[in-house]
């Protein structure tokens, strides 16, 4: 079922108690990911039960649409959908996903001061040539939900067809502890190994020193080009300067010492 209402979305593939595909191996295989498939939006639609006390959430890409004068035509107003297990069970699967990720299989993806719970998985991709499923290509991926106690963040990382290592605990949880580092930092959840600072928000900027030349080649590292102006004019060394920004590298090194008609040049960035 499609999750997000875009164009493109895959249905997946997940039989019906009463199908007639079933097979006395389907409720062993189905439990390593076999004989189903799901999309990455669906995956995180399955996840939003566990966050929500087992209550799935609607997902959505649009928080909400202006009109051309700024005003608000549209805003997303938060979806429930059925619930599907009791609270007790969507904390039960969550302090267990905790577990992965502290001495389990996901132990790559632990932060150490924010608490976080992983699943990952490496399966098998399908053959679609000669049938059957690929011994040697497979979907490395792995779903975190965190901080544990009070969701707010679902996030999932698929490596397709990984050459060398496959193992998802290997390969994709330290990438799931990278990007939940960065998510954090950006949304500026409490986290432990953070500093707490208070800041009036009025910030000074002292007037740079005029540079001048003295007896060696001063450091122009950081400089602009609107600063390096009154050097340009000296007639006693010639400045050749490269790109735009700021002076990023300097030939010949600072401390040099300075003689007469020197050539000094400068590369901007």
């Amino acid at each position: 079922m499609p999750c997000v209402g875009l164009p493109g979305e895959t249905a997946g593939s997940v039989k019906d108690t009463t199908s007639r595909l079933w097979s006395a191996r389907s409720k062993p295989t189905i439990a390593i990911g076999q004989e189903i498939s799901v999309s990455a939006l669906q995956m995180v639609q399955a996840a939003t039960a566990l966050a929500n006390g087992g209550v799935p959430v609607q997902l959505t890409v649009i928080d909400k649409t202006t009109n051309r004068d700024g005003s608000t035509a549209y805003h997303h107003q938060v979806t429930y959908k059925e619930r599907i297990y009791k609270e007790a069970t969507a904390n039960y699967l969550l302090s267990c996903m905790e577990t992965t990720a502290t001495t389990g299989t996901g132990a790559s993806a632990n932060l150490g001061d924010i608490s976080i719970g992983v699943k990952t998985g490496t399966a098998q991709i399908a053959d679609a040539v000669r049938g059957g499923y690929s011994s040697t290509d497979f979907l490395s991926n792995c779903i975190a939900i965190f901080p544990i106690e009070d969701p707010e963040i679902i996030l999932y990382i698929v490596i397709e067809k990984a050459k060398g290592e496959t193992y998802a605990g290997r390969i994709v949880a330290p990438v799931i502890a990278e990007a939940a580092d960065t998510i954090i930092d950006h949304l500026g959840l409490q986290r432990g190994s953070a500093a707490s600072l208070a800041h009036s928000g009025r910030i000074t900027i002292p007037a740079r020193t005029p540079m001048t030349l003295g007896v060696l080649v001063p450091d122009f590292t950081g400089l602009s080009k609107r600063e390096l102006l009154p050097l340009i004019e000296s007639q006693t060394v010639r400045i050749v300067i490269n790109g735009t920004g700021w002076v990023t590298h300097q030939s010949p090194p600072p401390g040099t010492p300075l003689t007469e008609n020197m050539t000094i040049e400068l590369t901007l960035e």
